[in-house]
């Protein structure tokens, strides 16, 4: 990492640490962090025939792309219709999430980053996590049991000093987060997932499917 590089990421970071609602500076942390760990992302994706469609069609998740009307026409429960309450009930824009990657090696790598972006919405819903400065934390222990992202490592790192000892989330600090890490662990690789092709799907299917322990059942032990 050069100075500047190194400085903009110090300044990206602190930001992200005054308000972590800071959407921008938040993704320019990740990109220079995690860039680098695209290379074995793309090797995992090629392990699964759902993986190398997706590298193939390279979708996008946006305003262009996301049939809101179409999916909040879908029965409850079901994946597609989830994901759009789960946009207008924490007003969240995925336009937001489209800024490109800069830092990664080829056009695949920096296809994977924007990926992981453009879906981390649907985590949130299929992990049955919320939007609050807390679940994200916990959305990144499963995370980095997935992906080793050292982004999600930052996250944990500065979110459970900030959100979970700050605000005095002692259960989860004890049990949730050990169980997010092992829910990840447990299940298939979730970037791997076409997800498009999934909307009409129950979200109890896919998890199922997926081996996915909800968040809800992360602090039995």
């Amino acid at each position: 990492m050069n100075m500047e590089t190194a400085v903009t990421f110090g300044r990206a970071m602190g930001r992200a640490i005054r308000d972590s609602n800071e959407t921008q500076a938040l993704m320019v942390v990740e990109d220079i962090s995690s860039a680098y760990r695209m290379d074995h992302l793309v090797g995992m994706m090629h392990a699964s025939s759902e993986g190398q469609a997706v590298l193939a069609d390279r979708p996008r998740i946006d305003s262009s792309t996301i049939e809101r009307d179409e999916l909040s026409s879908l029965p409850r429960g079901t994946l597609g219709r989830e994901f759009v309450e789960h946009l207008r009930h924490h007003l969240l824009d995925p336009d937001l999430l489209t800024t490109p990657c800069t830092r990664a090696r080829t056009p695949e790598t920096r296809f994977m980053l924007e990926r992981v972006r453009q879906t981390h919405d649907i985590w949130h819903v299929v992990l049955g996590l919320g939007a609050q400065a807390h679940e994200e934390v916990l959305l990144h222990t499963f995370q980095w049991a997935q992906l080793r992202m050292p982004y999600s490592a930052l996250i944990l790192l500065f979110g459970t000093v900030k959100h979970l000892i700050g605000e005095a989330r002692w259960n989860i600090l004890r049990h949730t987060m050990r169980g997010g890490y092992q829910a990840g662990r447990r299940a298939s690789p979730l970037l791997s997932v076409y997800w498009e092709r999934h909307w009409e799907d129950s979200i109890p299917s896919l998890r199922e499917r997926l081996g996915v322990i909800p968040s809800n059942r992360w602090g039995e032990s």
